[in-house]
């Protein structure tokens, strides 16, 4: 507690004329808390004081407060937030990361201040994982740097076939096939994705639309002026292999709105799938089109159709509209909930889990809070794999996280502690675990309910049963 204590006393310090370096930034002041209400006090004891020496990368975005390291210093000297070996990577060839949020950085303090304060560890590897090309680098950096645990943030709308496999998955596989351990978050889709089975229709002018539950038409409510909205069409055409091959199965989004007699076109994408493994001029080998567009609020809906260009999509295949905007959810008092001013009228309260949670290989984490993500995915398997309570992380700037982002590092915490006392535990002994869980048994979203002194869903094992799970 002596770090938090520091932070505390910040204030008095800067009155008296100190100068805090730039770089000092929130402590999480609930760690006690949210250790004794998950039972993480058995885990530490068992741990012995060996979690310092665990390994964990974080795959995320948001790490404002933290200083970026060049390749010549690793080390964070002098950081108050974290322990003295962290090492934090922002700048790899692909996105840079958002220096708007610090979420998971302060998912990093969640893991470090639950876990004991040490300033020894566990070691923290800090990866801009934002965007696929960042993603690989994040994900090849872990392994090399020899991470025993990932907690991954990221989610992708695309790069998948929405069944576990696909470039993305790969590159779990790859990651997991080194005994790391993977831990992902759920995320929070509820009300912005439409995942089903792809089927067509015949328009009367003989063009191929894809049906939706109401006809040629996905409808999107907007309720937000100056919405800054993102579609992402996806559909499952991507090699499930380890090699990656393009696709000729070929289809185009639109964007229309009616005018009062006729839907009116706002905004397409007519990139032409190619399997060429370097595409040209308005082509891709990806499984994807993508319209970004800036719509104001109206009373009807937008309504979003997918035409068939070419390809003999033969057999079972299945398609994903995801939106992404601006916009945060706001509170309705009419529904007494909180309501998303940019959402899907057919997207399903179930099916929104993205790449990389449906991964098998990954233990995907949610939480009971509204929006949170849940399966199944397109080959009917259940996700999450767990789910927690949605406790909140409190910090000193008097800010909270809460989401499946924090159960997802609750979970983490957990595994670290698990490892320090057992070192040869894998995901499969973790499942065991988990599915004895009333948290793990859940197969969909449970009614909300208040929270008690301790949690409900999950319980930690004794010594013997850790024991039995890592033989």
């Amino acid at each position: 507690m002596k770090r938090v204590l520091i932070f505390l006393l910040c204030g008095a310090a800067l009155a008296a004329g100190w100068q805090a370096p730039e770089w000092v930034t929130s402590a999480l002041i609930n760690a006690e808390a949210l250790a004794k209400y998950f039972g993480y006090t058995a885990s530490k004891n068992l741990a012995e004081g060996r979690v310092e020496k665990t390994k964990i990368a974080i795959l995320g975005r948001g790490f404002s407060g933290l200083i970026e390291q060049s390749t010549g210093d690793k080390s964070l000297e002098g950081v108050w937030y974290l322990p003295k070996n962290s090492v934090f990577f922002g700048r790899f060839d692909g996105l840079s990361w958002d220096r708007t949020s610090d979420r998971s950085r302060k998912l990093a303090q969640l893991i470090w201040g639950v876990t004991g304060f040490s300033e020894e560890g566990p070691e923290f590897l800090l990866l801009n994982a934002r965007g696929a090309i960042n993603f690989r680098t994040s994900v090849n950096t872990a392994i090399e740097w020899g991470a025993q645990v990932i907690l991954c943030t990221e989610s992708f709308d695309f790069f998948g076939n929405m069944d576990g496999t696909g470039p993305i998955n790969q590159l779990v596989t790859k990651a997991t096939g080194r005994r790391i351990i993977w831990v992902q978050s759920a995320g929070e889709f509820d009300g912005l994705v439409y995942t089903g089975a792809l089927s067509f229709v015949e328009s009367p002018s003989q063009e191929t639309w894809v049906r939706f539950p109401q006809g040629y038409y996905l409808p999107l409510q907007v309720d937000a002026d100056e919405a800054e909205v993102q579609i992402t069409l996806n559909w499952d055409a991507y090699s499930p292999g380890e090699f990656f091959e393009g696709t000729d199965l070929d289809l185009d989004l639109q964007l229309y709105r009616w005018n009062g007699e006729k839907g009116e076109l706002v905004k397409e994408s007519c990139v032409r799938q190619t399997k060429n493994e370097d595409p040209g001029e308005n082509e891709s080998n990806l499984a994807t089109e993508k319209v970004s567009v800036t719509l104001k609020a109206q009373r009807d809906p937008y309504f979003i159709a997918v035409k068939k260009i070419r390809g003999d999509f033969g057999g079972n295949h299945n398609l994903r509209v995801t939106i992404a905007s601006n916009m945060p959810p706001v509170w309705d008092a009419s529904k007494q909930a909180s309501v998303r001013p940019v959402r899907l009228l057919e997207a399903g309260r179930k099916g929104n889990i993205q790449i990389p949670a449906d991964s098998p290989q990954v233990i995907t984490v949610s939480t009971d809070s509204q929006f949170a993500s849940f399966g199944p995915t397109s080959d009917g398997r259940r996700k999450p794999d767990i789910l927690f309570e949605n406790q909140a992380a409190r910090f000193s700037d008097r800010s909270t996280l809460d989401g499946p982002d924090v159960a997802a590092a609750h979970l983490t915490a957990w595994v670290a502690m698990a490892l320090a006392a057992e070192p040869n535990l894998t995901s499969d002994g973790i499942r065991k675990w988990l599915a004895r869980l009333p948290g793990g048994k859940l197969g969909q979203r449970p009614q909300p309910r208040e929270a008690g002194e301790s949690s409900l869903l999950w319980f930690t094992p004794t010594r013997d049963e850790l024991k039995a799970l890592a033989d």
